[in-house]
């Protein structure tokens, strides 16, 4: 009896692993190429950027949840085409994409994902945030105002450069900064 109980558990078992193997190559592999490419994008934009504006961003927001917020935008643009009708298969495609995320991507990667898809009132991606709230390319922003962009990340009409929130997240930020 014990050995038909582990048979059917084991097959159990080895049909689940089949089904989340087949998922994960219908669900997030068609879209790889994709996301290396604005992968090289945002790692573009992070080449001019200040060097420091990766140590602001994790003062402002943990590893996991630069990764967390990067492969959710990744997963909304490339892999959710339209609106979702099921927000329970929405929830596990998007799980699903970010566990693979942690097989296809290092932090640099993931950084350089939210580099492009972070957001700003207005549209996307930290370099157009900077043109639009600074009038400057990234590349001639000190750090008051890349903890401006990096707080307007998290959300644009709260954050967004110039408000009171806004300013005492950047002081926040900075603070971590000066303390880490």
């Amino acid at each position: 009896m014990k050995k038909v109980f582990a048979i059917l558990f084991l097959t159990i078992l080895l049909l689940c692993l089949i089904a989340v193997v087949a998922w994960y190559g219908i669900s997030f592999l068609p879209h790889l190429s994709e996301l290396y490419k604005i992968e090289n994008q945002g790692a573009a934009i992070l080449s001019s950027a200040p060097p420091d504006l990766y140590r602001i961003a994790l003062a402002a927001e943990s590893r996991d949840s630069i990764r967390t917020y990067a492969i959710r935008q990744a997963y909304w643009y490339l892999g959710c085409k339209e609106k979702p009708k099921r927000m329970l298969l929405w929830h596990l495609n998007g799980t699903l994409w970010l566990v693979s995320s942690h097989l296809h991507f290092s932090e640099e990667q993931v950084f350089a994902l939210w580099v492009y898809y972070a957001p700003y009132e207005g549209g996307r991606g930290l370099s157009n945030a900077s043109l639009h709230y600074f009038n400057k390319p990234l590349s001639e922003l000190d750090e008051q105002g890349l903890a401006a962009l990096v707080a307007a990340a998290r959300n644009p009409k709260k954050y967004g450069p110039g408000t009171e929130n806004s300013q005492r997240r950047i002081e926040e930020i900075l603070e971590k900064v000066k303390n880490s």
